[in-house]
Order: structure tokens, then C-alpha cells, then sequence
């Protein structure tokens, strides 16, 4: 069985790092956790989990990602941007066609993906507001079997 996940990861990171745009800007994209010095808005590839749907003929994992991103606000909370950059996301990994899908390398492939999750969070502090958008998708991947 192959690590479905860190291919499942470089398929995202690679479908949406300088993918998402705002206000002519790349959204930066980091994996885990962002820096100290990481300035909104960013996208982090956050959880993951796996687990085993293999069949007697066919290896195969079910993998999820958590999307985690996170904009600022000074005024009141706004949305939008926050709802801009999740409609671009939706287009990337989430597209209408099976074609679509992100690439999970030439061992894995990706036979189908769904939205499981959509949940927003507001926090505050004197200073900031901050607003969350995390987003978890779920991904059927089949290992490629060569005979």
C-alpha cells in the first residue's frame, strides 16, 4: 500500500499554491502550520486522515484533507474575502468533471471527491479579528496495480 496522503498533499499544494487570487495577489499556501510572520490572507494544508477501503482486488484509501483559511479583518467582519478565496478553491479541487481532479502521482488515482465539511470561525482580540473558513474534503483514491 502506498502513503496516500503526502501524495494527496502535493496534489493540493500544487493545484493551489499561486492558484487562489485576491486582489491580484497569490494566496500563499502552507503546509501544517504557517509562520510566525505569515501575513493574511493564507491557505494551510491542515489534517488529514486515511483509512483502508481495499478490496481483495484493489487497494484503495479513503483520504481527507481540513483546508484552514484564514483572513483578517480591522473593521467589522466582512466575508468576503474569505468567500472569495473558498469559491476558488471549490473550482480547484471540488470541479464539476472527474477530469478535474487533483493529481495524486502516477501510482494513485483519484476516482472520486467530495465536500464533507464547511464550518466558519470568528475570533478577536483588542487588535484583530480574524475569520476561518476550514473546509474538509474526502478523496476515494485506487492504487494502480501493474500485472
Amino acid at each position: 500500500m502506498i502513503d496516500a496522503n503526502y501524495h494527496i498533499r502535493k496534489g493540493y499544494f500544487q493545484r493551489l499554491n499561486g492558484s487562489v487570487i485576491i486582489n491580484s495577489v497569490a494566496v500563499p499556501v502552507y503546509d501544517g502550520m504557517a509562520p510566525n510572520q505569515a501575513v493574511c490572507p493564507y491557505i494551510i494544508l491542515s489534517t488529514q486522515t486515511s483509512v483502508d477501503r481495499s478490496a481483495k482486488r484493489c487497494q484503495s484509501q479513503e483520504c481527507t484533507m481540513l483546508l484552514d483559511i484564514v483572513t483578517e479583518a480591522t473593521g467589522g467582519v466582512d466575508r468576503s474575502q474569505a468567500d472569495a478565496i473558498v469559491n476558488q478553491i471549490y473550482q480547484l479541487i471540488y470541479p464539476v468533471d472527474a477530469a478535474g481532479y487533483i493529481d495524486a502521482g502516477p501510482d494513485l488515482t483519484v476516482i472520486s471527491t467530495r465536500l464533507i465539511s464547511d464550518t466558519t470561525m470568528e475570533m478577536q482580540d483588542d487588535t484583530f479579528k480574524i475569520l476561518r473558513r476550514l473546509i474538509r474534503f474526502t478523496h476515494q483514491v485506487h492504487e494502480q496495480v501493474n500485472i
